[in-house]
């Protein structure tokens, strides 16, 4: 599992451009990860609800 943080729907697109793009991942990681999966992949978006947000 990962889990990861943005400060915005852009901030995560932008990561995720950024990583597909990169050679290694391209090329050789996300090959040996799509060959290992038993499942699909999936990505839960959370959001903070106005009562988390208080302190």
């Amino acid at each position: 599992m990962v889990l990861t943080s943005y400060p915005d729907e852009s901030g995560h697109r932008r990561h995720l451009a950024g990583v597909r793009d990169h050679p290694l991942v391209r090329d050789g990681l996300l090959t040996a990860v799509e060959g290992a999966r038993t499942a699909a992949p999936r990505t839960l978006r959370l959001a903070p609800t106005g009562r988390s947000l208080i302190r």
